[in-house]
């Protein structure tokens, strides 16, 4: 079962690091490779012993992925509450599925998987990936779901190389402009 894991986690893996490194001003690409990907290791997780916190979490990150490209879609904020009500399912679902305390890990890690899908660019996305990855990664070492922790620490590793590539270049070049500009 732990080759199907692997299969699933690594295609979503793929996936996945696309959605990390997209540049753009809009979230709407990279919303659809995140549901594409997050379906892939969500099912992966099912292979596991002990991960279903993991699968549970994934395929809710998949609804509220759909639910923001339609909002996305119409040019629309997401609203606050819609926020929270991701939050809660996250933790209802959680608690109901709720088998060893690790399930806790997932749970805040699908926290800032809100944070994630509700960014308004790929800088901000990337932030919340970052820390969702280690809190999964963590999760994955402790449930011994090894296909998504493979899925995982690879992908956070490209979240950083694009915070690396895309952001913190972007930084360095706006203070070094305001330096410029700085009067002496």
């Amino acid at each position: 079962m732990q080759t199907i894991s692997f299969i699933l986690s690594t295609v979503g893996l793929l996936v996945l690091i696309v959605a990390s490194l997209m540049k753009g001003e809009t979230i709407k690409k990279t919303l659809c490779f995140v549901l594409l990907g997050n379906f892939l290791v969500a099912t992966s997780y099912l292979f596991t012993d002990i991960g279903v916190n993991g699968a549970i979490s994934s395929y809710i990150g998949c609804v509220q992925a759909t639910i923001n490209l339609c909002f996305e879609a119409k040019k629309k904020p997401i609203p606050v509450w819609l926020m929270v009500i991701y939050g809660l399912s996250f933790v209802v679902a959680n608690i109901a599925v709720l088998s060893a305390l690790v399930g806790i890990i997932a749970m805040l890690a699908a926290l800032c998987f809100v944070g994630c899908v509700s960014a308004k660019n790929g800088k901000i996305y990337r932030i919340w990936q970052a820390a969702n990855n280690l809190l999964w990664i963590l999760y994955d070492i402790l449930s011994g779901s090894y296909g998504p922790l493979f899925t995982h620490t690879v992908l956070c590793l490209f979240t950083i190389t694009g915070i690396l590539i895309n952001d913190l270049k972007k930084t360095k070049k706006a203070v070094t402009h305001f330096q410029e500009r700085k009067p002496q």
